[in-house]
């Protein structure tokens, strides 16, 4: 899928998450979570030097122009880092531990689980080392960081596993794959829009439930919920993904 569909996905799939939470976590933590959920749906393609984590979203009109402006000068920054610092790295020693036949690839490990853990692990270590040099870091911020960062990347996966080309989910263990029907190059392909609608409508319900329409916190809590495994089944279904 492209930069900018991984991006809105992920941010409508936090916002639906974190709905009922909005106001009673601090500002600062939310606005990490989003930062993190954000960097995490473009960070698997830092294997690639074309992608949106390399140059900037690509979106030419509306919201996505303006994010796009805004996210140029620091996407970049962050990509060739994890793909110098991170992707290189662990790919070299994925490369001699399984004596040549696991080579760096789009897609490869850092399109899998063991890979966007060790991904979040390395990132997460590396904040901590830099902000331990002007002091003792606070550990929920990095946490919250981290599990956002990791929910990110997590839904860039999912996402990938409705196209063609699917994933490898257990890669460097095992090539089988998650795959789908869904052709991101194809104009005429309108689910991942869909998607992002749908989620969008339902973050829209659980923002509205408790104050207009009078739902009790907790049965909001467990709609967000809910609403967000019952949407992300509905398109896995909708996109024949398969294991092969």
């Amino acid at each position: 899928m492209r930069g900018e569909q991984h991006a809105l996905i992920g941010i409508l799939s936090a916002g639906l998450a974190l709905a009922p939470w909005m106001k009673t976590l601090a500002p600062e933590l939310v606005l990490i979570a989003f930062g993190g959920i954000f960097l995490g749906s473009l960070a698997p393609d830092a294997d690639s030097p074309d992608a949106a984590i390399m140059h900037g979203l690509r979106g030419r009109k509306g919201y996505f122009r303006r994010l796009k402006r805004h996210t140029a000068p620091i996407l970049p920054v962050i990509g060739t880092f994890i793909r110098y610092f991170i992707y290189f790295p662990l790919s070299a020693i994925l490369l001699v531990a399984s004596i040549g036949k696991v080579r760096p690839h789009h897609r490869g490990v850092l399109h899998s689980l063991p890979g966007i853990s060790l991904t979040t692990v390395t990132l997460t270590a590396y904040i901590w080392l830099t902000t331990s040099i002007f002091g003792d870091p606070d550990p929920v911020p990095l946490a919250v960081f981290g599990a956002a960062f990791f929910a990110g990347c997590f839904l860039h996966l999912l996402a990938d596993s409705t196209t063609r080309s699917g994933i490898a989910w257990l890669l460097p263990f095992s090539r089988r794959k998650l795959r789908g029907t869904v052709s991101p190059g194809s104009r005429l392909e309108k689910r991942p829009e869909l998607l992002g609608a749908v989620l969008g409508a339902s973050t829209f319900i659980c923002l509205i439930a408790e104050p207009l329409l009078l739902v009790p916190g907790t049965t909001v809590k467990m709609l967000s919920g809910l609403l967000a495994a019952g949407v992300w089944a509905l398109f896995l279904a909708c996109a024949g993904v398969r294991i092969h």
